[in-house]
């Protein structure tokens, strides 16, 4: 974890600078259907704020944490952000309505680590409420491929052992062609 914290404080403009190029209105706008206005929503890594900046325009009351602070100090946004590692989120149980983590579990350290972050993620997520995890790696890692991935067999194990609806998706078309990789949306009813 303290590579992946200088590996990004390291190159904290240029990457902040370079994730503002595209515009994810597409997941935006399906994630954050049926929220009103003040609702509160969690970017679980969100570097120098690109979801957050969408979700103020929302009107949303969004946090954000990262483990980066060079890339925390990036973001000018009005939102409440945390300098933390994914398994230390410092909110109540049941506090948001939404949380959100892309392209975050491609850097953990390992399945165990990631699965202690999503039950943390589902403490603080409200009854009703939605856990979008996205640009997730599942099956064979490649060699020679730097990212985390996860076996898909012990993926749904781990869901269904949850007990909450989920779905596992292909991304869209674009984002199929550049990494193939998954998001899953958990739902907390």
């Amino acid at each position: 974890m303290v590579n992946t914290v200088k590996a990004y404080d390291d190159v904290a403009t240029t990457f902040a600078d370079d994730s503002f190029k595209w515009t994810p209105t597409d997941l935006l706008d399906e994630f954050s259907a049926l929220l009103t206005p003040g609702s509160k929503i969690l970017d679980v890594g969100c570097g120098s704020g690109m979801f957050l900046y969408e979700f103020e325009k929302m009107g949303l009351e969004a946090f954000g944490t990262d483990i980066s602070n060079a890339l925390l100090e990036r973001f000018k946004g009005k939102s409440k952000t945390f300098a933390c590692a994914a398994h230390e989120l410092p909110f109540y149980d049941e506090f948001f309505n939404r949380i959100l983590m892309v392209s975050v579990a491609i850097y953990f350290e390992n399945f165990n680590y990631f699965k202690t972050v999503v039950l943390k993620c589902l403490s603080i997520l409200k009854l009703q409420g939605i856990f979008l995890i996205g640009d997730i790696n599942l099956g064979i890692k490649p060699d020679g491929n730097q990212y985390q991935w996860y076996n898909k067999h012990e993926m749904v194990d781990f869901l269904d052992s949850l007990g909450y609806p989920y779905s596992i998706m292909t991304q869209n078309k674009i984002k199929r062609t550049i990494n193939k990789r998954w998001d899953i949306l958990i739902y907390k009813e």
